[in-house]
């Protein structure tokens, strides 16, 4: 007797199709805009990075919605792969700190690390986790402090986005807090 798979509810599925197609679209955007316009120049090496990056991202976003965690978790995940996918994006492409040659630009992609550091070692269960984005809330905060102080970095460009990255790495932390709840 062949043994069955327990299959995902319909609303996962959904999710998981559509989570897919909006990585594959992330992707596409930037093949279409090679089309079109001479401002957008990607290699095939930056296609390359770009697929390898979001493959990882729906890979990871995959183990967690099989998971049995709940939605608290999962949103949570979600917050912290799309925020750091995005970080390391816009340090790839331009660099956050004037151009992407800027020496304050590392401080910013070594965010990202510094919490799959902490998962890795501590484990991915919601409290290691909330830790670890809390951990990446007080290292944003000190690679925009000191992106503006020692590296005269425009305030007016890397304080917003120091605030916005640091506010979505608290909530990511308050939701991981609450899956621990229930």
């Amino acid at each position: 007797m062949i043994p069955t798979v327990p299959q995902p509810p319909r609303s996962l599925a959904r999710l998981r199709i559509l989570g897919w197609s909006a990585l594959a679209a992330l992707l596409a955007a930037p093949l279409v805009a090679t089309q079109v316009t001479r401002e957008v120049a990607w290699s095939p090496f930056d296609f390359i990075v770009a697929a390898a990056l979001l493959a990882v991202v729906g890979a990871a976003m995959e183990i967690a919605i099989r998971g049995r965690q709940g939605v608290s978790y999962r949103t949570a995940a979600a917050i912290a792969l799309v925020g750091s996918v995005a970080m390391i994006w816009a340090n790839l492409a331009v660099g956050i700190v004037g151009s992407d040659t800027n020496p304050a630009n590392p401080m910013f992609a070594a965010i990202p690390a510094l919490g799959l550091a902490i998962a890795l070692f501590g484990g991915f269960g919601a409290a290691n986790l909330a830790r670890a984005l809390g951990a990446m809330a007080l290292a944003q905060l000190a690679a925009g402090s000191v992106g503006v102080a020692a590296f005269d970095a425009p305030w007016r460009e890397i304080v917003p986005f120091t605030l916005i990255f640091a506010a979505l790495w608290v909530a990511g932390a308050a939701l991981f807090r609450r899956a621990i709840g229930g």
